[in-house]
């Protein structure tokens, strides 16, 4: 892929996540009209955890066209960044980041999208950090239900991988 067409990619791949940001759950928990597409597509049952399954319809809407067994699961996502060599060390906007909260992999948690990549910093206590802003499905606000929002999180390679579908 030319680096014109990667960047296409990921503007493509913001831009889709970004028009679901303030999308929020309705009624009960995991749910509403288009969480519930969105597990669907992923073949998750309705009212499951959804992060993986709004990212699997992200990348599908902005040209992914490989299916992933699975796919509602942050689990899968990286096992199939792994088995097709998708896997980068240098994130970059576009690339899907997945944290694993309690920083042992290969168990992962929680998924999104790098819409930026504001800071990288080296400490002799931390080693190297990156500071991403993100688009997130199934996270938090300061208040209110759960939804699709910007996120800053400052990570360190340890307890994530970067994914480039795209």
């Amino acid at each position: 892929m030319t680096s014109e067409t990667a960047k296409a990619a990921a503007r493509r791949t913001i831009s889709a996540a970004g028009a679901y940001a303030g999308t929020t759950e309705v009624g009960a928990n995991n749910r509403g009209k288009l969480i519930d597409l969105w597990n669907t597509e992923a073949g998750a049952p309705l009212g499951s955890p959804w992060c993986a399954s709004f990212a699997y319809h992200v990348l599908r809407q902005s040209g992914f066209k490989s299916k992933i067994a699975g796919a509602a699961s942050c689990n899968q996502l990286v096992k199939y960044g792994r088995e097709h060599k998708l896997i980068v060390t240098e994130p970059q906007a576009g690339d899907v980041v997945v944290f694993a909260w309690d920083h042992v992999k290969p168990e992962f948690d929680h998924v999104g999208f790098i819409e930026l990549v504001k800071r990288t910093a080296t400490s002799s206590t931390l080693g190297k950090t990156y500071t991403l802003q993100t688009i997130e499905g199934n996270t938090r606000a300061l208040h209110g239900r759960d939804g699709v929002f910007r996120r800053e999180r400052t990570v360190r390679p340890a307890a994530v991988v970067f994914i480039r579908f795209l």
